[in-house]
């Protein structure tokens, strides 16, 4: 007999999620968009994104009707509303959000993690993870508590792979994003103490990459919690930033023509690039954009040909605290984000098909609801690398407090069914749409 064993172990535990770019801002009280949602499992040692590949098929058969919006009074998983412009909650607004369902579910499988994967031997498929983190004065000034880089400690001893058994490690490194121009000395790995943890190129160039062993992982941690704010120095060129990781993340991913690992660029912004602060500064955005396409996806039916590095971007939405020197206005944090959602567009196939997303964060006065708010959006970044499952929602916005021509974030969680195992409410992190009330 010839047996053929395959891991078809697909367990949901939680379900995350974005609205795509174009659909940034939504204009009225009701309507109806799309949402992006990303599946993840109940690995205790490091969760992953639930494989997409034949999703929709035996024994899975995904359809649109497993998926709900939750509508709990429990305080963890209520429907609530955010004002844009102070970040605080609005006593007396009512908001309602439901699954579409009609239509087709979109299941949208990244080709670079498609194409390792049948080359895996049923093995995890590695990930080349960069993190970009803005370290500049506003920075400073929004994130005086340093959770920008705490958190990514707790957050990298609950992702990456350490098992061996499982599949090769991940690789993963970082910048720190300040000082109005980019250094060998902004990034944070650069400087290691344990060769066996570094990885190199093909070309023996060591970048600041390291193995996530679990000596390393530890390691790293502890080296995010140590470096808080006094770093924080000058204007953010995150653009040039982006550009410099997505070159290096190519570099990685692929040894010639041998895939190695699935790319993912993930960027934490606080303040807009300095290009658009300080104007004699070179812009670095044609470049960012271009780095980040690559050569694109020449052959959709050849998953091998992808050579996009999509860019999870993690954004701040307002409101900026007094201390900030130059806060920018509405339309110039807009401009900002619409120059991000370009690079966001720009990791895949076209404007309808990428694979990277935005993340928004809701800042208000409370330090853990910051911080749960950070670690869930890196949480998501980390896992949006395997692709998404797009479906329709309709929503409404009403009730005191809400006025006309103002902004608002409503919060709603996703639950879904999968061979009969429901996502637990708890465990999901809030999705958000920025609607524009009319």
């Amino acid at each position: 007999f010839n047996v053929e064993i395959t891991d078809e172990k697909r367990s949901l535990n939680k379900i995350g999620g974005s609205a795509p770019c174009d659909t940034r801002i939504l204009k009225g009280k009701s309507g109806e968009t799309t949402i992006r949602a990303i599946m993840v499992d109940d690995n205790q040692n490091a969760p992953e994104a639930i494989d997409l590949e034949g999703l929709d098929k035996e024994p899975f058969n995904l359809k649109l009707e497993a998926f709900k919006v939750v509508t709990d009074d429990d305080e963890n998983a209520k429907i609530r509303v955010f004002s844009h412009e102070t970040g605080d909650e609005v006593t007396g607004a009512t908001a309602t959000v439901e699954v579409v369902q009609s239509g087709e579910l979109g299941i949208q499988p990244n080709p670079r993690n498609l194409a390792l994967r049948q080359e895996s031997d049923n093995r995890r498929v590695p990930l080349a993870v960069a993190l970009l983190i803005d370290m500049s004065d506003t920075a400073l000034s929004q994130d005086n508590g340093a959770l920008r880089t705490a958190v990514p400690g707790s957050w990298v001893l609950e992702n990456f792979n350490t098992d061996s058994i499982r599949g090769d490690f991940d690789i993963f490194s970082t910048i720190l994003v300040r000082n109005d121009d980019l250094s060998a000395g902004d990034i944070l790995f650069f400087q290691w103490d344990y060769e066996e943890d570094k990885y190199y190129t093909g070309q023996d160039s060591y970048k600041g990459f390291i193995y996530t062993t679990k000596q390393s992982r530890d390691l790293m941690s502890e080296k995010f919690i140590s470096t808080g704010n006094p770093v924080s120095a000058g204007n953010p060129p995150m653009f040039a930033a982006i550009s410099a990781a997505a070159k290096d993340l190519r570099e990685h991913a692929r040894d010639g023509g041998t895939l190695l690992y699935n790319p993912n660029l993930i960027s934490i912004s606080l303040e807009r690039d300095v290009a658009l602060i300080n104007t004699s500064k070179q812009d670095a955005f044609p470049q960012a954009q271009q780095r980040i396409r690559g050569s694109g996806w020449t052959d959709l039916e050849d998953n091998t040909t992808a050579d996009f590095v999509p860019l999870q971007a993690i954004l701040w939405h307002k409101p900026f605290p007094p201390d900030v020197t130059n806060p920018p206005s509405q339309q110039d944090w807009d401009a900002y984000a619409d120059k991000v959602c370009d690079l966001v567009r720009a990791g895949g196939a076209s404007k309808n098909i990428y694979f990277g997303n935005l993340f928004p964060i809701i800042r208000r006065g409370a330090r853990d609801f910051y911080k749960e708010n950070l670690k869930n959006a890196l949480d998501m970044a980390y896992q949006a690398s395997k692709g998404y499952v797009t479906l329709k929602v309709k929503y409404t916005l009403g009730g005191a407090g809400i006025e006309s021509g103002k902004r608002y974030n409503i919060g709603f969680k996703l639950q879904g069914t999968l061979l009969d195992q429901t996502s637990r409410n708890e465990n999901s992190p809030y999705i958000y749409l920025t609607v524009e009330a009319n």
